[in-house]
């Protein structure tokens, strides 16, 4: 454990790290038609493992609504999922959503109009003491302009992807870490590490 995570949790709230997977352009979302997935199975894979090391996961409610994720562990044994945490305005979430009705839905929690220390306090109160960060851009960007962030975790995947109405993270991807490990996965690119407080 390090003192910067010390420090952190000292403060009465969650290790936050930032993940996102990206084309070298910045870009998180492919064209309509092009199908989900920018990050290749390998890193895909890796993202087990992260999610697996971590008390809580979280999205936006757009990522909620538009992509339907499931924020589980798989393929790695767990006594315990996860939190999966949804943050809303609106709480305009579709009932039909994996998170509100699988088999983990009592892991799943939505926390409506909260301000971001609100939401610290909430899931430190539960036992959250890493905090993932799944997106979407806006929130991966608010939390990083507000200097929430304190690893950032980025795949990048071996190519470009064109269209100015596709989703971008740049205050996020702009990060500085006070140290960063590079690891090839497969055909994509990892970088990660600490982000400079």
């Amino acid at each position: 454990m390090s003192e910067n995570k010390e420090s952190v949790w000292k403060s009465g709230r969650p290790w936050v790290i930032g993940k996102a997977a990206m084309s070298l352009d910045g870009k998180m979302t492919r064209p309509p038609g092009e199908g989900q997935w920018i990050s290749g199975e390998a890193s895909r894979q890796d993202v087990q493992k992260l999610r697996a090391a971590c008390d809580g996961i979280l999205v936006g409610a757009e990522t909620a609504r538009v992509d339907n994720p499931k924020l589980t562990v798989r393929s790695i044994e767990l006594e315990v999922q996860p939190f999966r945490i949804v943050v809303t305005r609106s709480q305009n979430l579709p009932e039909g959503l994996h998170l509100l009705t699988d088999v983990f839905k009592d892991r799943t929690l939505v926390l409506s109009n909260c301000s971001w220390p609100e939401i610290w306090s909430q899931l430190f109160e539960r036992g959250v003491r890493t905090l993932l960060v799944e997106g979407g851009g806006s929130i991966l960007n608010q939390l990083a302009a507000e200097n929430w962030i304190d690893e950032s975790v980025i795949y990048y995947a071996p190519f470009n992807l064109e269209g100015d109405s596709l989703v971008t993270a740049e205050v996020f991807r702009k990060l500085p870490l006070t140290q960063s490990t590079t690891l090839v996965i497969g055909e994509d690119l990892k970088i990660s590490g600490p982000v400079k407080k």
